[in-house]
């Protein structure tokens, strides 16, 4: 599986993914939005065939929002709730991403989310990637993936045990 491939089956399972769990509607870019609002990171890492993590980051505004939808409440300003509420949709992506790019029958370990300050030294390089996406009232959110090894390396041995 390419590079290019690999983006679009995450980009399908990430709006997929929030459509159904926090009645989202995202659309992906074809380029790195710069979200100049304030945003909330997390992160998940995982272990397994490969070894990498992912990455959310969401506008605060919008996090509350993701909240408010998971948890049918009307109001999600407490910064824990917003963050649990984050943590759970990317240890569910997470867990959705990886048998679509390395096979159903490979078996990881994804460890507990946790919050990041800051969106650290994940690009479009050979080990990962970050894919954007615009929600219909304008927010932008980001999903990065980082592999311990190229993604090369990685599709070709994702590719030898996904004929399930």
């Amino acid at each position: 599986m390419s590079k290019e491939q690999m983006i679009s089956k995450v980009s399908d399972i990430v709006t997929d993914t929030f459509e159904k769990l926090a009645f989202l509607f995202l659309v992906p870019l074809d380029q790195i939005c710069v979200e100049e609002e304030e945003s909330i990171s997390v992160r998940v890492l995982f272990e397994g065939p490969h070894k990498g993590s992912m990455t959310l980051k969401v506008p605060i505004l919008k996090a509350q929002e993701i909240a408010q939808n998971m948890l049918g409440i009307d109001d999600a300003t407490e910064e824990s709730v917003v963050e649990d509420a984050l943590k759970e949709c990317i240890n569910i992506l997470c867990g959705n991403v990886l048998p679509e790019l390395f096979g159903k029958r490979e078996i990881f370990k994804i460890g507990r989310p946790f919050r990041i300050d800051l969106e650290e030294g994940v690009d479009n390089s050979e080990r990962g990637f970050k894919v954007s996406f615009e929600s219909e009232d304008g927010y932008c959110l980001t999903v990065s993936l980082l592999l311990g090894s190229s993604l090369e390396e990685a599709s070709k041995e994702g590719e030898a045990g996904s004929n399930d």
